[in-house]
């Protein structure tokens, strides 16, 4: 897409290793805004983006869900450009106002997230699971879609108005991690509203397989390739519950 199309559109932008001259440039959107949310490289090297359309005219390819109506608050939707910048290879919308983060997994699939619910003909024909963590009204939700697929391999409602503010991860099994602010339950005890914590959800979307709390300002994760996975952040808090060795036991 050479030209912006609305009010706002999103953008890709490739550029030689050295940083002296783009490989490419492109937009993505339609006659209304779009706006940003997230990004993602796939296991084909094509460039995921995510975000929200005010557009009723979104390049869509032919596998899209149906949507047709944009409501007030715009429409979460999901796009996959070629490794070229040349050529859409997949672009949906997903039946929700909201959509906070994609990672890619290493089955070459991608899994987004964010608050609210998703659309009853998204959830059709896929595996739904609904974890009650607590008595909140809100939802966040989790929803994985295959290689290639606008179609999603499993979804899970999660109802405790997860933020995603630090962003999703995966591991290298598949199982996905995120920071909390809000309340989860871990073994029918719940947890944290003030600090942040750590989640683990099973690699099919069924169930949480940790929840707990660290006493800290923010959180964010990395994995290595031997399936670690590990958070850092930072503190004010004095009771810090360091192990032995630490490289540094206490708070100055």
């Amino acid at each position: 897409q050479r030209n912006i199309a609305g009010g706002a559109d999103l953008f890709a932008l490739a550029i030689l290793p050295d940083g002296s001259a783009p490989l490419f440039l492109t937009a993505f959107g339609g006659s209304g805004a779009e706006m940003w949310s997230d990004m993602a490289l796939d296991a084909s090297g094509n460039i995921v983006l995510a975000g929200i359309s005010y557009s009723p005219d979104l390049p869509l390819t032919a596998d899209a869900l149906p949507y047709a109506a944009i409501p007030a608050g715009g429409e979460a939707f999901l796009a996959r450009i070629d490794q070229t910048g040349s050529r859409l290879v997949s672009s949906t919308f997903l039946g929700t106002s909201q959509i906070s983060a994609i990672v890619s997994m290493p089955d070459g699939g991608i899994t987004v997230a964010g608050q609210g619910t998703l659309a009853a003909d998204f959830v059709a024909g896929s595996p739904h699971t609904v974890i009650r963590q607590t008595n909140r009204a809100t939802h966040a939700y989790v929803a994985k879609l295959p290689p290639g697929s606008n179609r999603p391999a499993w979804t899970t409602d999660l109802q405790d108005g997860q933020s995603f503010l630090g962003g999703i991860s995966t591991d290298s099994q598949g199982n996905l991690y995120w920071e909390s602010y809000l309340y989860a339950l871990s073994g029918g005890t719940p947890f944290f509203q003030i600090n942040p914590g750590i989640e683990k959800l099973a690699a099919d979307g069924t169930g949480l397989l940790y929840a707990g709390t660290l006493p800290a300002q923010s959180l964010v994760g990395v994995s290595n390739t031997s399936g670690q996975f590990f958070f850092g952040g930072n503190t004010a808090a004095a009771n810090l519950p360091v192990t032995p060795g630490a490289v540094q036991p206490s708070r100055d």
